[in-house]
């Protein structure tokens, strides 16, 4: 009978040990999986990314290349342009692993100089942004939450509802002093409260 127990103590552990492992196996699959779609999608996002500068650059050259008046501003775009377009250049040229430890490393050397960048990168986003949606009539679609894109405005001519007043008047949410008190006995009945 001890012979028995210690054969299947035996057993159960290298039963044990072959599902650890190929539980190891499939965990080392799964994150070889998320890996390359990882890669896959920022490789797709840097591409998609270098095409959008591409044709940022190609729009500029094309407005200096229209202009009737040669002179500062007409440099300026056309300079533009160029440095756009070695972006986009530099962009393709690179994995989206190398972009990143660059763009990291030149953070650390100028940091001034990044968050400037950052932000003029930003600001120039935004008008785009809504220079696009202008052009095509309008946002994009409701407001996420399913409101129009209208703000709410009170009879008061203030905007929105202040959160949490749940539709309560502004001042002391409790009974004015006199008026009878109710008081609850915990069973939803109400009774009036005597002084």
């Amino acid at each position: 009978m001890a012979q028995t127990g210690g054969g299947l103590a035996h057993n159960a552990a290298d039963r044990g040990r072959d599902v650890a492992a190929e539980a190891g196996r499939q965990a080392k699959d799964l994150m070889g999986q998320a890996s390359g779609q990882l890669k896959e999608q920022a490789g797709a996002q840097q591409q998609r990314a270098a095409s959008g500068l591409r044709a940022l650059g190609d729009e500029l050259r094309a407005m200096s290349e229209r202009s009737d008046r040669p002179g500062v501003g007409t440099d300026l775009v056309r300079h533009a342009a160029e440095r756009v377009q070695q972006a986009a250049q530099w962009l393709d040229q690179r994995e989206p692993g190398m972009v990143l430890n660059d763009v990291r490393d030149y953070a650390r050397r100028n940091p001034g100089l990044f968050l400037a960048g950052a932000a003029v990168a930003g600001v120039l986003a935004g008008r785009l942004t809504r220079t696009r949606d202008a052009l095509q009539g309008g946002p994009s679609g409701p407001h996420p939450d399913g409101r129009g894109t209208e703000p709410d405005v009170r009879p008061d001519g203030m905007l929105g509802q202040p959160s949490g007043m749940g539709g309560q008047p502004h001042g002391n949410p409790l009974p004015e002093a006199g008026a009878g008190q109710r008081g609850g006995s915990g069973d939803g009945r109400t009774s009036e409260v005597r002084r």
